[in-house]
């Protein structure tokens, strides 16, 4: 009879045990899913929109194949909701843990919220990186025009990633 309590008390003890090391790993596999970045750059002859949203990347983009925009000087946009391409495609974790590994090591979290100094009433384009970690969420702006201030070095890091992430991962 002991024997048999014996077993019964190991059995419950090792069912115990590794259903907490099952659950105690859960949210790291859960943090992949809530990782979310978007970088956004648009001008006259430029379209460039990266989104991250867990595992999944969509890099939208205009490549001015036609050569419409060669010469362009108005100040809208040569292109149109038709010309521009968007790409979809998965990321793995170890992707998503350098992202996130660079975001916090950059403390791109710590950035303001606008940089390049336009004075009030300057043109200007806006350069934005947006990114989500689990609850916490930071935009940032970069105001691009001759005169603007360097962008930060946390900002150019991101961007670089991402940027390289987009091109690597579905060559655009």
């Amino acid at each position: 009879m002991n024997k048999a309590r014996l077993v019964f008390f190991t059995i419950i003890t090792f069912a115990l045990f590794s259903s907490f090391i099952l659950a105690a790993t859960k949210p790291i596999q859960k943090q992949h899913t809530d990782v979310q970045a978007r970088y956004f750059y648009s001008a006259e002859t430029v379209y460039r929109l990266i989104e991250i949203d867990g595992l999944k990347l969509k890099v939208t983009t205009f490549k001015d194949a036609d050569k419409k925009c060669q010469n362009w000087i108005e100040q809208r946009p040569c292109w149109t909701e038709k010309d521009l391409v968007t790409k979809e495609t998965k990321l793995t974790k170890k992707d998503l843990t350098a992202l996130t590994n660079l975001i916090n090591q950059s403390e791109f979290l710590l950035l303001e919220k606008t940089y390049g100094g336009a004075p009030q009433g300057q043109r200007f384009y806006p350069e934005t990186i947006r990114v989500k970690l689990g609850e916490v969420q930071h935009e940032v702006t970069y105001q691009s025009f001759p005169e603007a201030k360097p962008r930060p070095e946390a900002f150019i890091k991101v961007a670089k990633w991402l940027e390289t992430i987009a091109r690597r991962k579905t060559n655009r």
